[in-house]
């Protein structure tokens, strides 16, 4: 077991794990591994430890062992098919002899008629050229895909295996050099000796498990590559097979890091002279403490979970201004990255995941979203509520899941306020000080009843209080003077429900399952676009000025705008799950 420690910072715990000397290239030069266990139980600390040491000495065998990634077999079959149809395609324009790279290229692949797809490759073709090219390309993909069928693997692609994995410097475990090379048929003597028991028995061995992967990656890749060939010398152009593997090559393609976006963005500054070496010192010490929490990855592969990870690490030891500072330098990397079409392709990025998350305060920082465990523990618990004599603890909760509102917005709705807009049910969030309705913003606007919600038995809620002579949605609810409706409901949830059914409540509210609403639209990428962004916020309340027109929200969006937009939020519950919970919303 890899060296462990518990530490503290202020009352809460931290895991600390020493990386083993010979795998910190791998993990950034990092002496250790460091995350926090949100608990101020020493006992509960050293339970969640047990999850962190597992997943790290999983991580230590990987990189030992060097078993390659879905995404680095890939790049592999990326890069090999690129390279084919790229030839081929200088071949067809100039007319050269560039395909002999496949087939004699260090003497790995035996010796064609390349004078057959020199010829058919040119303009115009003859039936005849299209024939014996498509042929030959029909003869290769059975070749290949024989060999892929019965991993009986030749000695060509075995030899191309050994190169890749030279060129990659790819450290997996191999097989004896004899395996390479075919003792029944050699290319080195006219007339070879009779192979040896031994060589035989070498030659037939099956190749070890990473490097099987290896070759069933270039064989299935080159069988892509030659029905690519043939289809383009069909005069086949633009298929969708063809658009999949330009797809597939886009992919493979260097999608630079977040410490390579930053190198850029350094390298620019102090080009333009807009730092100094006190500057650069500056940035670069933030930059370590965000790799140090977040880790480096791909600039792209970023998403607004880091950065609610980061801003829940970062307030730990810093004031919400210096933590503010630092999540905004990261979002001035992206904000870099995405100024101009030129740098987007060049940093493969196409959103900043680090936009509008700063810290603005104690109050921002309290909350973070749940986690889907949560919300799935959550929602279950409902389940136990007594919907006779408290609806209330059954649909504030649900009414807060599927329309972002505030939670006295919910608990101050009047059952006048769902009404019917054209073919759209809407809830009217109204700032009425005369009836003790406020909003945030002092401002009205109006969200789109979610499907879900009337899937669930809302309706028949809203008809029963409807049939009593309510005028109040929660008749259960009382007002405080001064304060608002949320009494009941706001110490029942975070002082004893949540509790129940959260493993972890650092930092969690009912406030949680706002931002589990907009972080669902951020973590779609439906809240890249500026018209996205702005339905969203008209239907939570968030006044972003230019984003947002108009002097109220109501009359910013039609309602089958909001509902377009809405009804897309789905946060993947079980369908026994719900299927229980519409029969106890119908109860």
């Amino acid at each position: 077991m890899e060296a462990i420690l518990l530490s503290r910072r202020g009352k809460k715990y931290y895991c600390r794990v020493w990386v083993p000397e010979e795998l910190r290239e791998y993990l950034g030069n990092r002496k250790e591994l460091k995350k926090s266990l949100r608990t101020t139980s020493r006992v509960e600390a050293k339970v969640a430890a047990c999850a962190l040491i597992g997943k790290a000495e999983q991580t230590f065998a990987r990189l030992r062992c060097r078993v390659l990634t879905e995404r680095e077999l890939t790049i592999i079959a990326g890069e090999l098919i690129a390279e084919f149809t790229g030839r081929l395609t200088d071949h067809r324009r100039n007319r050269k002899d560039a395909m002999d790279w496949l087939f004699n290229d260090a003497g790995l692949f035996p010796a064609i008629d390349t004078d057959i797809i020199d010829t058919a490759l040119k303009s115009p073709k003859t039936p005849a050229e299209v024939v014996a090219l498509s042929k030959y390309f029909t003869d290769q993909i059975d070749r290949l895909q024989a060999e892929l069928a019965t991993e009986s693997y030749g000695r060509q692609t075995r030899l191309m295996a050994k190169q890749v994995i030279a060129e990659k410097q790819l450290a997996i475990k191999m097989p004896p050099a004899a395996w390479f090379h075919d003792p029944t048929n050699s290319p080195f003597s006219d007339v070879p000796e009779p192979p040896t028991d031994e060589e035989l028995a070498v030659w037939n061995t099956a190749a070890p498990a990473e490097l099987n992967e290896i070759i069933k990656t270039l064989l299935q890749a080159q069988i892509d590559a030659f029905t690519y060939a043939r289809e383009q010398a069909e005069g086949k152009l633009n298929t969708p097979y063809q658009l999949e593997i330009g797809k597939r090559i886009e992919d493979s393609k260097h999608r630079p890091k977040l410490s390579e976006l930053y190198a850029g963005f350094k390298q620019f500054k102090l080009s333009k002279k807009k730092w100094g070496i006190k500057s650069e010192k500056k940035y670069r010490a933030i930059f370590d403490e965000v790799i140090k929490i977040l880790g480096d990855k791909e600039a792209a592969e970023y998403r607004s979970d880091d950065a609610v990870t980061l801003i829940s690490e970062l307030q730990q030891y810093n004031e919400p201004s210096t933590a503010t500072g630092k999540v905004e330098f990261i979002s001035s990397l992206y904000k870099f990255a995405l100024k101009t079409p030129e740098s987007q392709d060049r940093w493969k990025v196409r959103g900043n995941p680090f936009t509008e998350m700063q810290v603005a305060g104690k109050r921002d920082v309290e909350n973070v979203p749940y986690s889907q465990d949560d919300l799935i523990n959550l929602v279950t618990g409902l389940l136990a509520i007594r919907t006779m004599v408290e609806p209330h603890r059954l649909w504030v909760p649900l009414i807060a899941l599927y329309s972002g509102m505030r939670q006295n917005e919910i608990c101050q709705l009047r059952v006048d306020d769902i009404e019917q807009e054209g073919k759209v049910l809407v809830f009217r969030i109204r700032h009425n000080p005369a009836l003790r309705q406020k909003t945030k913003n002092k401002k009205s606007r109006k969200c789109p009843v979610h499907p879900m919600l009337v899937k669930l038995g809302f309706l028949k809620f809203l008809e029963t209080q409807k049939n009593n002579g309510s005028d109040r949605l929660f008749s259960t609810l009382s007002y405080s003077e001064g304060k608002d409706w949320t009494g009941r409901i706001r110490t029942w949830w975070n002082e004893t429900y949540q509790v129940k059914y959260v493993e972890d409540t650092t930092e969690k509210s009912f406030h949680s399952m706002r931002k589990n609403f907009i972080d669902w639209f951020r973590q779609n990428k439906m809240y890249d676009k500026a018209s996205d962004r702005a339905v969203i916020q008209s239907m939570v309340g968030h006044d972003r000025g230019k984003d947002v027109t108009g002097e109220h929200y109501e009359t910013a969006f039609p309602s089958e705008v909001q509902y377009s937009m809405l009804k897309k939020l789905d946060y993947g519950f079980p369908v026994d799950l719900v299927a229980r919970l519409a029969a106890k919303g119908r109860e």
